[in-house]
């Protein structure tokens, strides 16, 4: 099953086809009531729709429940909607083979960005440290990003993105902790830890030692 936000892109034989905001994939929809159904869409609306799979060796999928229709001016409003929900679930990327591997070329430019930036992908401060450290690279992450882009660009993804602050920010359990553990790893991205420091080693004397 796929819920979506989904622009139509056109009609074909009876089929709709919905490009998905939240995955970027396109679909060829059919509804089991039939090519009237789908007969309100048009080239340029919005819907917000489930859809299911007909068959596993088939691209063709099926409209399950209702169809709730937006017109083409909405479009912007719906495109901050399915920002949002990404923020929120990065996982629905995951649909999209070629995003999946975009996210994980991804992964491995921001762990070289840390280690570059950082010496090492462990650090261990306390929370108040660990912020400011935090805040250092998402900035240094931040202007690589927009020095790509042109003026507008850049003004809007620095107007429409989360603040530093914010993507610095420490999960609530450890604001108040002693040392954390901040880990960027290969696979998990940057991981928090309540830092458990190794014990003293310990030399243990015989009876007969004074």
């Amino acid at each position: 099953m796929v819920e979506g936000l989904f622009e139509v892109q056109g009609l074909d034989r009876g089929a709709a086809i919905l490009h998905n905001l939240l995955d970027d994939l396109v679909y060829r929809v059919h509804s089991n009531l039939g090519r009237r159904a789908l007969g309100k869409l048009r080239e340029g609306m919005f819907v917000a729709a489930r859809i299911v799979p007909v068959h596993p060796d088939t691209d063709a999928w099926m409209v399950s429940g209702n169809l709730a229709t937006y017109p083409p001016g909405d479009g912007s409003e719906l495109a901050q909607v399915a920002v949002q929900t990404l923020a929120v679930n990065p996982q629905l990327l995951r649909r999209d083979p070629e995003m999946l591997c975009m996210a994980w070329e991804m992964q491995v430019e921001a762990r070289a960005d840390f280690v570059g930036l950082f010496g090492t992908d462990l650090l261990v401060l306390d929370p108040a440290e660990a912020h400011v450290r935090l805040r250092e690279y998402h900035r240094h992450r931040q202007e690589e990003v927009l020095a790509e882009l042109d003026d507008e660009a850049a003004a809007q993804a620095r107007s429409s993105g989360p603040s530093l602050d914010e993507l610095s920010s420490l999960p609530e359990e450890l604001v108040d902790a002693g040392d954390i553990a901040v880990i960027c790893d290969k696979t998990e991205g940057i991981c928090y830890y309540a830092w458990l420091r190794p014990p003293r080693r310990t030399v243990r004397r015989s009876r007969s030692d004074p």
